[in-house]
């Protein structure tokens, strides 16, 4: 399937997973049925968020419907308010996302076929319900703690994902403490332009049980989900100008479900706005729990970009340029090929 030999032992409406020598490999429906692909994708308008908030006091918050599960304090920053041209890479490692690194300003994931690379890939195979969002309850709050110093919370359960025969629920928290300025609101920035003087401290977790079932001879193998993470973000005004600084480290955990997926790895980026321009540079390298195969590990990469920001007005309009070099630790392509370098420019608004 797809230039890939192999035992299937498990097929999903997007993708066939097969047992390889070199590990598990999901190969996408588009390798193999392009028109399977086309279906599962869809090019029809897609309902993101869909929900109702209750607040039965100052500082609680039940949010119900389709909503952003807390996993992270990137699933928690506005997608209109982001410091570089797009969140990174390992953003993409909840079980909202996706379970996978990218690349391409997060356009692309490493393949999945070739034959120098059968597992060369950080994607999992395991995807919600929703895709971008799921279906659930959130407990949410921000109350002060004091002059200086503003605790958020956030507790939910969803629904995540329901592998054939299961039916267990998601369960999601993150405690989040400011010093100076609150980061009030359900969602945070990556950048406040200079308009607020905070420092963070976030800690996130995530699970669900059994959320990836492989039949056996007798019986099922199931898989449970853990990610953890810890941030920090800093927004501080230097006179006219001011530095945003955010790193985060995160841990993914799939009991050994798909190696190359799982394991650690950190982020750190940075920018220095001048009245309306704004530099900035990001940094970020994974580390899998795959198995290194002549010295290379399937999943491990590193990921190096920087640009230059121009805010016409705000973050309602403004243009981001950026250049990003990606570097696996494993072939991408039959050629050995390992590096992805990439430009980007673009035009976002906010209304």
């Amino acid at each position: 399937i797809g230039g890939i030999e192999g035992k299937i032992v498990r097929t999903t409406p997007t993708a066939v997973f097969l047992d390889t020598p070199q590990g598990r490999v999901l190969v996408p429906a588009k390798q193999f049925n392009e028109e399977a692909s086309v279906n599962a994708l869809g090019g029809d308008v897609r309902l993101i968020d869909a929900f109702v908030t209750y607040k039965p006091a100052k500082h609680v918050n039940v949010v119900v419907g389709e909503n952003m599960a807390p996993a992270t304090r990137q699933n928690m920053t506005s997608s209109g308010a982001l410091l570089a041209i797009d969140r990174p890479s390992m953003a993409n490692k909840t079980l909202t996302w996706g379970l996978r690194g990218k690349h391409d300003f997060t356009i692309s994931t490493p393949p999945t076929s070739g034959a120098s690379l059968p597992a060369a890939t950080t994607r999992s195979g395991i995807f919600g319900k929703v895709g971008v969002r799921d279906l659930g309850v959130t407990l949410f709050g921000n109350p002060d703690v004091g002059d200086a110093a503003h605790l958020k919370y956030y507790v939910g359960v969803y629904d995540g994902i329901n592998a054939q025969g299961s039916d267990t629920m998601r369960m999601t928290g993150r405690v989040q403490l400011n010093l100076w300025d609150a980061e009030s609101g359900y969602y945070n920035l990556a950048t406040y332009l200079g308009k607020k003087k905070t420092l963070a401290f976030g800690l996130s977790y995530d699970t669900q049980s059994e959320v990836a079932r492989v039949a056996q001879e007798v019986g099922f193998t199931t898989y449970d989900y853990k990610l953890t993470e810890v941030d920090v973000f800093l927004d501080y005004p230097i006179g006219d100008n001011a530095i945003t600084a955010e790193a985060a480290w995160e841990k993914l955990d799939l009991d050994g479900f798909a190696p190359s997926a799982e394991g650690d790895g950190f982020y750190i980026q940075a920018g220095y706005l001048v009245k309306k321009l704004q530099p900035w540079v990001k940094y970020e390298t994974w580390s899998s729990d795959a198995t290194s195969v002549g010295g290379n590990t399937a999943g491990d990469y590193n990921l190096t970009s920087f640009g230059l920001s121009y805010f016409f007005h705000g973050h309602n309009a403004n243009l981001k340029l950026g250049y990003e070099m990606f570097k696996a630790d494993f072939p991408l392509d039959v050629t050995g090929e390992d590096k992805v370098n990439s430009f980007v420019i673009g035009f976002f608004t906010t209304y």
